[in-house]
């Protein structure tokens, strides 16, 4: 997942949520990589929540060529 900051302000944390189909098999989750540090929980519904505290991210105005991104594997059911 890529996210940017389209707002006209520095943003302090960020919150990302994503369901996780039914299909998916919860327990193969894997994070392989994030650009900043992060906590993330999936609750009853499926819903993964991945949370950047003090993340810091510029406003759209910025055009630094950093990348703010976190990838993760769920692999399907056998």
């Amino acid at each position: 997942i890529r996210f940017q900051n389209t707002g006209n302000d520095t943003a302090y944390a960020a919150v990302i949520k994503d369901i996780i189909d039914v299909n998916l098999n919860l327990s193969s989750l894997q994070f392989q990589h994030a650009s900043h540090d992060y906590t993330a929980s999936v609750d009853n519904h499926r819903i993964l929540t991945i949370t950047f505290n003090n993340i810091m991210l510029p406003d759209f105005l910025d055009t630094s060529p950093e990348l703010r991104n976190i990838y993760f594997e769920v692999l399907s059911h056998e």
